[in-house]
């Protein structure tokens, strides 16, 4: 039970104008009755998800935090010093290459972890957060696309039925998560965008007032499917019935709240790996990737995997405006860690 003073929490803690007193003095303001409630909720989704892959017959697996094999840009790694090794070591920035290795073991495995990535300061990005990884030794995307909605309807259903008191007190979380959600492939989306008065050139990302314009478009959230090949990391399969795209997909959340998960079909040929290698321009990175090579000759069969910011799931299923508040003791770009 919570405390009988939840109910009269008041959301104005949130107020933007009031952020930097609430970050700094985080350690006092987890007992605001809604920031308790927020932090509780966080508690039960936890043991939602890991409930979840059990019932899915996925294997745990906890990758390693510091790693010198990074997904993205070095520019958006954070580097790790004054450790007694000859190799550039990062906080991890994604738990999949882990997964990769370990999926061909145990066909299906994830990751419930912190990730650190050096992203812009806006209300869905932190520099710490928490990651829902998953690999498959099986499907496609589409079928990766209907397990994260199979995935996102039975937490959310979950989290109905034991927060019962938390949610009543938020007031503005979703009502219900209906599936399927609509798909519509990044070509046909920059038609209807342009339609619409966003121009949109092929190759760009999309915005988020064209993210809001697509889920009002489709009345809920919906899957951007087939992505640029210069927009998606390398270790992504190209499409092969368009090699300027691959087979990658964003979920855009309804309600403004933005892309909150991403899926692929990973690419298993060394062959097709060492040339996205080469596009990134990190073909001589042999040293960081060389092990992510190897995987592929001793036997790599065709794999999926998606990943989900978690923060970015409770701010959608709770409809709180800034993911900083569904972090106990937040880390934002560009801001001194206090406490």
């Amino acid at each position: 039970m919570l405390h009988p003073n939840i109910r009269r929490a008041d959301r104005s803690i949130l107020d933007p104008q009031k952020t930097d007193a609430l970050l700094s003095n985080r350690h006092l303001y987890l007992r605001n009755p809604l920031i308790l409630a927020l932090n509780r909720y966080r508690s039960n989704c936890f043991s939602a998800v890991h409930e979840w892959f059990k019932n899915h017959h996925f294997v745990e697996v906890s990758a390693p935090l510091i790693t010198h094999s990074i997904l993205y840009e070095p520019n958006s790694a954070i580097q790790v010093s004054n450790l007694r090794t000859s190799k550039t070591l990062f906080l991890s920035q994604c738990a999949g290459f882990y997964l990769e290795a370990a999926a061909h073991a145990h066909e299906r495995v994830y990751n419930l972890g912190p990730s650190f990535r050096n992203e812009s300061r806006t209300n869905r990005h932190l520099m710490e957060y928490w990651h829902v990884k998953a690999e498959l030794c099986s499907g496609n995307m589409d079928d990766i696309m209907d397990l994260v909605e199979i995935f996102l309807h039975d937490v959310f259903t979950a989290l109905l039925k034991h927060t019962k008191d938390v949610t009543a007190l938020l007031g503005t979380q979703q009502p219900g998560i209906q599936i399927p959600f609509a798909r519509i492939t990044y070509r046909e989306a920059l038609e209807l965008l342009n339609s619409r008065g966003h121009q949109v050139s092929f190759g760009q990302n999309i915005s988020k007032p064209a993210e809001d314009l697509l889920t009002s478009h489709f009345g809920g959230p919906v899957w951007l499917t087939h992505k640029p090949r210069g927009l998606e990391p390398f270790p992504y399969c190209v499409c092969p019935d368009d090699e300027e795209l691959t087979m990658t997909a964003d979920l855009i959340s309804s309600g403004g709240f933005g892309e909150i998960c991403g899926v692929a079909e990973k690419s298993f040929s060394r062959q097709d790996l060492e040339l996205r290698l080469q596009e990134k321009g990190k073909s001589e990175m042999q040293d960081m990737y060389g092990w992510v090579l190897q995987s592929r000759d001793f036997g790599m069969v065709p794999h999926t995997a998606f990943g989900m910011g978690f923060e970015r799931m409770l701010r959608w299923f709770c409809g709180v405006g800034h993911v900083k508040d569904m972090v106990p003791f937040p880390r934002i770009f560009g801001r001194d860690p206090t406490p």
